[in-house]
């Protein structure tokens, strides 16, 4: 029973200790009242921040308390401490203050035990001397011992180098004379600039001040007025403007703001308006005060991006147009961004699918809005060809320096645009330069260690084709890569592909004459490369010596390769790259020399090789003053092989390779065509008996032989 009772007991107390205020338990706080003073060196009669004690609840100030304040070393009371209660405290106490020593008072606090309803507060004065000046704050340690009154230091002042702070408001970039900073000097302590005591603020060569510059100074601070002339400042019309303090400030350090407006003499120096101070007040500071410049316009660009090749909608930088001075660009004209061919604006109609327009916008990004109508913002028009914007600005004059940015431009890249994508600033209203604004990764690139293979010979291996990404998700998914060879040479074999980096997956690889097309599945996530292996081409023998090249194509690759009509986007544009993958080094097999001489005579169907006589169906004769010969036996009996004489039925031409020599002509046609090149003949090329007949001297110079004509015997002679 009696542990019951001990334990009731104890749960009861519990429970009236929740009902006890906390606030019983709270001393009184010390802190100080408004800013904190700042002092300059030594002096006399310099009040501090005052100091407050408040209870944290009634009954911390107590009849008898003594509060002891003491200052630190180099700093005095230069007059008692002065103490006022606030709250319910003046109806209930009263203060003895008593000096201990030059830098210790007590505070003894007297009550005359009259009931209150709420904590009071005291708020004590601090008038001070300095001795002895020094660094960092300043503060009073209050100590009050067996009372329920918080000890400790509280920061009251604070040693400050120098009279005062020079800096500046603005610093502006005008044309000429003008309004330029508001320099403000703040005292950094109150009286720290004495009467008598002189600003001086002298400007560089060719620059004055002008009697429009204001000066405003808060807390009692004057200056003398040179002449007695209300308003005026010495120093105007000249580069030094002198202020000459008259009263000094009070209460609170002063804040000078001096409204420069200045005179430019028109050969002045560009650049920074450079401030320097001197004076007695102690000032030494050099401040830019704002920037004399010529009219002009600075255009940049952001940080470069990294855009992939053969995509639409690729982000590029921004680019910044910014007036160095108002009006430095011309109201009403034109800004326009010029792209390199291969790049174009998003703006134009699908052949299938609704329009697409974004154009990028010239938005205001400082200054104000009168070259932009009163708005934000500008919309361009572009180009027919979508490669140049142009926007028109206001014709209104800037009234403050404006700058722009051509925002957000996303631009289509062809699939062979490569290297730095420079956009070119021009137009008539004073912006121009070219900047790169985007860094152009391939879409792939493709290697190959090619082989030497001969024309007419069946199945030659060539070089393995390594094709690397650019960039992950560069190769397209649900779309095909095409590889595809030159005209007259054809894949004879569907060759063997893998993935050998990354995670592109591929869905099969076909042929068909001079292309291989390799299905993609799905997009990579980590670039990948993809060999091409096994391939195995026939070259047809009107392929001349020289690189056999494979370039890359197909929806994959060429991502942006959107109708425009019947016209690609980017018509020119016909594929991604290429790579050498073979060299042809030999003709044909059968093309050989068979002799050095061959004789035909006029009428006759007989003719000699190397002086065996040989018979043809066709006789030579003269046309137009030219001997015509059969194309055939000539060619033949200089060693060209018959499969090397091929006759098109349909445009009626033959065509005769011969060596590195590729001769074509038509019937009826006065042309000659050797090697791509036109040459003009006096005859035109004619069927004789069903037989290609040609002037003989233009045929056996095509071929690279000689032509002699014997008069005596009507004999034509071809030597190679």
């Amino acid at each position: 029973m009696s542990k019951k009772i001990i334990a009731l007991v104890t749960v009861l107390m519990m429970v009236m200790t929740i009902f006890v205020p906390v606030s019983v338990f709270a001393a009184a706080t010390c802190s100080a009242v408004g800013a904190i003073t700042s002092v300059t060196g030594t002096g006399n009669n310099i009040d501090l921040a005052d100091l407050r004690i408040a209870e944290g609840v009634i009954g911390n100030f107590a009849d008898g308390d003594v509060i002891t304040l003491s200052l630190p070393s180099g700093v005095e009371f230069d007059a008692a401490p002065t103490v006022t209660f606030y709250d319910d405290a003046p109806a209930f106490a009263s203060a003895t203050v008593t000096s201990v020593t030059a830098r210790v008072y007590n505070i003894k606090i007297n009550t005359s035990g009259v009931a209150r309803n709420d904590d009071a507060s005291m708020q004590i004065s601090l008038n001070v001397k300095v001795t002895s000046s020094g660094s960092g704050d300043i503060e009073v340690n209050v100590a009050a011992p067996g009372t329920a009154i918080a000890e400790g230091n509280v920061v009251v002042g604070r040693f400050v180098s120098g009279d005062g702070t020079v800096s500046v408001l603005t610093t502006p970039t005008k044309g000429g004379s003008d309004e330029y900073a508001t320099i403000r000097i703040v005292e950094n302590a109150t009286k720290a600039f004495a009467a008598g005591e002189t600003i001086k603020i002298k400007l560089p060569s060719d620059f004055t001040w002008n009697a429009s510059t204001t000066i405003s100074a808060t807390n009692g601070l004057t200056f003398k007025v040179p002449g007695g002339v209300v308003g005026s400042v010495a120093g105007i019309g000249t580069r030094t403007l002198e202020l000459t303090v008259n009263t000094q400030s009070s209460g609170r350090p002063s804040m000078i703001d001096i409204k420069s407006h200045i005179d430019v003499a028109s050969d002045a120096k560009k650049g920074d308006i450079t401030a320097s101070f001197s004076g007695t007040a102690g000032l030494s500071d050099d401040v830019v005060i704002g920037t004399y410049a010529d009219y002009d316009v600075t255009v940049t660009a952001k940080d470069a991006k990294e855009v992939t090749a053969g995509k639409d909608d690729q982000r590029v930088a921004e680019i910044v147009v910014k007036e160095n001075i108002k009006g430095s660009l011309v109201p009403g004209r034109t800004i326009t961004f010029t792209l390199p061919d291969g790049v174009r604006f998003r703006e134009y109609t699908p052949s299938v699918g609704a329009a697409i327009s974004e154009k990028p916008q010239l938005k205001k990004v400082a200054g104000d809005s009168n070259l932009f109508a009163g708005g934000s913002t500008l919309t361009g028009t572009v180009s027919s060809d979508l490669r140049t914007i142009t926007y028109t600005l206001a014709n209104n004059a800037s009234t403050s320096a404006v700058e722009m940015e051509f925002n957000d431009p996303d631009l289509d890249i062809a699939a062979n645009f490569k290297g730095e994508l420079e956009i070119e600033v021009g137009g008539t209203a004073g912006a121009s330069g070219k900047f790169v604004v985007a860094e152009v990764v391939p879409i792939v690139t493709l290697e190959s260690d090619p082989t030497d293979i001969r024309v007419g010979v069946q199945g030659q291996e060539v070089g393995d084709i390594i094709i690397t990404e650019g960039a992950k998700e560069a190769i397209a998914e649900n779309a095909e890569i095409q590889l595809t060879l030159p005209s007259d040479v054809t894949f004879s074999a569907v060759p063997t592909v893998e993935v050998t980096e990354g995670n592109i997956e591929l869905d099969g690889i076909s042929k068909s004459g001079g292309t291989v097309t390799i299905k993609v599945d799905t997009e990579s996530t980590k670039p990948s490369v993809i060999k091409v292996s096994n391939i195995k081409v026939t070259a047809n023998r009107s392929v001349p010596e020289g690189e056999i090249k494979v370039s890359i194509k197909g929806g994959a690759i060429m991502q942006n390769a959107l109708k425009l009509g019947d016209s690609y986007a980017f018509s020119n544009v016909t594929d991604a790259g290429s790579v050498v993958v073979a060299n042809v080094v030999t003709p044909a097999p059968a093309e050989t020399y068979a002799s050095n001489s061959v004789a035909f005579v006029l009428g006759s169907t007989t003719y000699t090789v190397d002086g065996v006589e040989k018979v043809m169906d066709v006789a030579p004769f003269t046309k137009d003053g030219r001997t015509m010969l059969p194309i055939r036996f000539v060619a033949e009996a200089l060693g060209v092989s018959t499969d090397n004489i091929i006759w098109n039925e349909a445009t009626s031409q033959v065509t005769i390779m011969k060596g590195d020599r590729v001769a074509q002509m038509t019937i009826g046609s006065n042309i000659l065509t050797v090697n791509g090149t036109a040459i003009p003949m006096d005859t035109a090329a004619a069927l004789e008996n069903g037989r290609t007949v040609l002037p003989i001297r233009f045929v056996a110079q095509a071929l690279g032989a000689q032509v002699g004509w014997d008069e005596a015997t009507s004999t034509v002679t071809i030597t190679r």
